[in-house]
């Protein structure tokens, strides 16, 4: 591909997909793409999607991508997802990401889904990833999701991670959730990380959780980290919580830390919690 090369997809559904209509999607990307070369995919769904209908996307990027060579992904879900429909995200990136590569991720979510509606997303990250190679993820959930509703993401970044490679991961969720509303987030760190290797994460949860909305959150550190490796992670909490709204944060750090590897945490609570309100933290080392 040249170097400003680019592909563009873009799929409009029809308005009514039957109960059990799905949509799969399946990208496969070739080794050398030049130098700005780039992928860009956008999905515009139907309005109203059936009971069963679900979106499904899984992308599979090979080995070579020159040194500003990124993917991006933006994806725009209907308003009104049926009772069972989910969004299922898959990506699996290459090996190996030349000095500024990057994967940027983007989902927006409309504003009102069903009762069991979900958005699942799964990354794995490759073994090696260059110097400056990172990868950036950005959620914005949408106002009202339904009493079940959640908000599920599972990360799993490979071994050998560079001297400046990096994770940065940022979420916010907005004000209204339903009961049950809850949002997991999972992330599993590799073995070893390089001597300036670090994780990021941010988390800003919105005012208004409602009451048995929860904010559940697991980091499973490795066992050696570089002697400059850091994992960095922050909290910030509005002022309203529920009456039985409760935030629990689970961390495992790993056996071995070396001279100047370090764990922060920081927590930004709310100014006024409700009666049962509770804030629970547990540190494994």
């Amino acid at each position: 591909m040249l170097p400003s090369g680019c592909l563009r997809l873009r799929l409009k559904v029809p308005r009514g997909m039957s109960p059990s209509g799905c949509l799969t999607l399946k990208l496969k990307v070739p080794r050398g793409m030049s130098p700005s070369g780039c992928l860009r995919l956008r999905l515009k769904a139907p309005r109203r999607m059936s009971p069963s209908g679900c979106l499904r996307l899984r992308l599979k990027v090979l080995r070579g991508m020159s040194p500003s060579g990124c993917l991006t992904l933006k994806l725009k879900v209907p308003r009104g997802m049926s009772l069972s429909g989910c969004l299922s995200l898959k990506l699996k990136a290459l090996r190996r990401m030349l000095p500024s590569g990057c994967l940027r991720l983007r989902l927006k979510v409309p504003r009102g889904m069903s009762p069991s509606g979900c958005l699942t997303l799964k990354l794995k990250v490759p073994r090696g990833m260059s110097p400056s190679g990172c990868l950036r993820l950005r959620l914005k959930a949408p106002r009202g999701m339904s009493p079940s509703g959640c908000l599920t993401l599972k990360l799993k970044v490979l071994r050998g991670m560079s001297p400046s490679g990096c994770l940065t991961l940022k979420l916010k969720v907005l004000r209204g959730m339903s009961p049950s509303g809850c949002l997991s987030l999972r992330l599993k760190a590799p073995r070893r990380m390089s001597p300036s290797g670090c994780l990021r994460l941010r988390l800003k949860v919105l005012r208004g959780m409602s009451p048995s909305g929860c904010l559940r959150l697991r980091l499973k550190a490795p066992q050696g980290m570089s002697p400059s490796g850091c994992l960095t992670l922050k909290l910030k909490v509005l002022r309203g919580m529920s009456p039985s709204g409760c935030l629990s944060l689970k961390l495992k750090a790993p056996r071995r830390m070396l001279p100047s590897g370090c764990l922060r945490l920081r927590l930004k609570a709310l100014s006024a919690m409700a009666p049962s309100g509770c804030l629970t933290l547990k540190l494994k080392t």
